[in-house]
């Protein structure tokens, strides 16, 4: 399956990624998906994660919200870019393996989330995403593992985060509603 097909109709194609307004709208679309489990986020299992879902809204807010001012600071930059394969691999498939990466201490949730907390977190997040519409194509931010991302990678690969542990929230709450 190809990156654009496995995003939201109607899209433009430009350069093998849909439209701006698309790549955006459809993060929105996903931090609206992680939002609807605030009232959840005491829930945790951990037989299938080590963080409550509450802390997984905390880490996905986080870091969505630190990579999008990254790319806001490096809007006109000219960065190389680098040929990595992993990140090439995970941009095509479109998913993050579970449990093979470790979250950078800046995005790491606290031990107890709020949920007064998370709707500032999330709220925060939707207006980082928000700015993302003017940027240049140009822009770059640095990811730790996948190196420098162009801004239509970025926030594809944001997108491809914020799924990655929205089905670990859900698979957390089947869990904990099935005791």
């Amino acid at each position: 399956m190809s990156l654009t097909s496995r995003l939201n109709p109607p899209h433009t194609v430009c350069f093998g990624y849909p439209s701006m307004n698309t790549l955006v709208n459809n993060l929105h679309s996903e931090i609206d998906r992680v939002a609807a489990f605030i009232p959840s986020a005491a829930l945790r299992c951990k037989r299938v994660s080590g963080w409550s879902i509450g802390q997984h809204i905390e880490h996905v807010a986080k870091a969505t919200s630190a990579f999008a001012v990254n790319l806001r600071r490096h809007r006109d930059s000219n960065a190389p870019l680098d040929e990595n394969p992993l990140k090439a691999a995970l941009l095509e498939r479109g998913s993050i393996p579970r449990g093979v990466v470790e979250a950078p201490e800046i995005t790491l949730p606290n031990e107890k989330t709020d949920q007064g907390v998370l709707d500032t977190l999330i709220l925060k997040t939707r207006n980082r995403i928000s700015k993302l519409e003017d940027l240049p194509p140009e822009a770059t931010a640095i990811h730790h593992y996948l190196g420098t991302m162009q801004r239509d990678e970025a926030i594809t690969f944001l997108a491809i985060h914020v799924r990655h542990h929205i089905s670990i929230i859900e698979d957390i709450a089947k869990a904990a509603l099935a005791k």
